[in-house]
């Protein structure tokens, strides 16, 4: 402004213009909108990498998870094998213990006769006729031998 007399006087001072007040924005909400701008890519950032370590945990936890489910199928399988084979060894053990059981029952019956000859009272064997010696001799010879051609269950033909 010039005066009357040339000189200058000094106007109203005004605070130098920022980009916001030129741009015809308010500079404190214009802050606010930058503020709560930064606020929120900060905030996504955070989301990003929570949603990173989450993708990790769990990704870590599946393997984790498959590793178990392998050892198990594996265990299982060798429990199974190995329940087999004792099926089998129980089988062949209740079999062999039937022929056991199928020998001793034939040796005793075997004993008994063996028993029941040589306790044959004295005087029944005495010749009642010719050759009644030798007729009882003959008999315990028989007995004897079919004792001894009998084959025992378990004994190899």
């Amino acid at each position: 402004m010039l005066t009357s007399g040339g000189g200058l006087v000094a106007g109203p001072i005004t605070p130098p213009m920022d980009d916001t007040a030129r741009d015809g924005l308010d500079p404190h909400l214009s802050k606010a909108f930058i503020q709560n701008n930064r606020t929120n890519v900060r905030r996504r950032m955070q989301n990003r990498e929570a949603q990173r370590r989450f993708r990790e945990r769990r990704e870590q936890e599946q393997k984790t998870l498959q590793q178990v489910a392998d050892d198990l199928r594996t265990e299982y399988q060798a429990l199974r094998d190995q329940h087999a084979k004792s099926t089998t060894e129980v089988s062949r053990l209740l079999g062999e213990n039937d022929a056991l059981r199928s020998e001793v029952k034939n040796l005793r019956q075997r004993w008994r006769l063996v028993l029941a000859i040589l306790q044959w009272p004295e005087d029944s064997h005495k010749p009642s006729s010719p050759g009644g010696d030798a007729a009882f001799s003959d008999h315990v010879r028989h007995c004897l031998g079919h004792l001894a051609d009998e084959p025992s269950p378990h004994s190899p033909s």
